[in-house]
């Protein structure tokens, strides 16, 4: 009795084992590069348009450009995955619409009144929970994107923080380590610190 169990769970180890190698070999030999092949084609392709708005700005303007060119594609990514989502979830409902109605046991004019044929163009009418869904999604990756902007301005507007006030010890970095005293003023703002603690 125990010959056949050992010989099977040997069995189901080596089926494990082989199938993780075959999962991590599929990731770095196939997937990765085609990843990275894609990556590299849309960075080709959009090379050229970064280096024409560069030449047509002058320093100060391109980065208002690049920074508005980088909020266009991130809201254009968003919409073409509404889209792409919108027209699978069409195809979807109408191919469950036809799996239920096939595996319904009422009469037929019950199932044909409850399962009406949908239509599984991109551009089909949705039931409603579904659709919002949608929408709320697409709102969300909007609002991605204008807060990435945003922050990506706000980094352009404030400089870094290269050196805070400590107390009437006068200007010190923030890296240079060890405080003597025990409050320290930053951006207006009183800090509490331990003394002989590092900033």
């Amino acid at each position: 009795m125990g010959k056949p169990l050992d010989a099977l769970l040997k069995l189901s180890v080596i089926v494990a084992v082989l199938f993780a190698s075959v999962s991590v070999g599929y990731y770095y030999l196939v997937y990765l590069p085609q990843r990275n092949a894609q990556l590299d084609a849309q960075r080709i392709q959009e090379r050229p348009q970064a280096d024409a708005a560069q030449q047509a700005f002058p320093s100060g303007e391109w980065n208002m450009a690049r920074a508005e060119v980088q909020y266009r594609k991130c809201t254009d990514d968003a919409e073409r995955n509404y889209d792409a989502r919108w027209a699978s979830s069409c195809k979807r409902v109408a191919e469950e619409t036809i799996a239920d109605r096939a595996n319904c046991f009422y009469s037929k004019e019950e199932c044909d009144s409850f399962y009406k044929p949908r239509d599984p163009s991109p551009n089909c009418a949705l039931p409603l929970m579904l659709a919002n869904d949608l929408q709320f999604d697409v709102e969300m990756a909007r609002d991605r994107c204008r807060q990435e902007s945003k922050n990506r301005d706000r980094r352009k507007r404030d400089p870094p923080l290269d050196f805070v006030k400590i107390g009437a010890s006068g200007l010190r970095s923030p890296l240079d380590g060890c405080l003597t005293v025990g409050v320290i003023e930053l951006n207006g703002t009183a800090i509490r610190s331990v003394p002989g603690g590092r900033a």
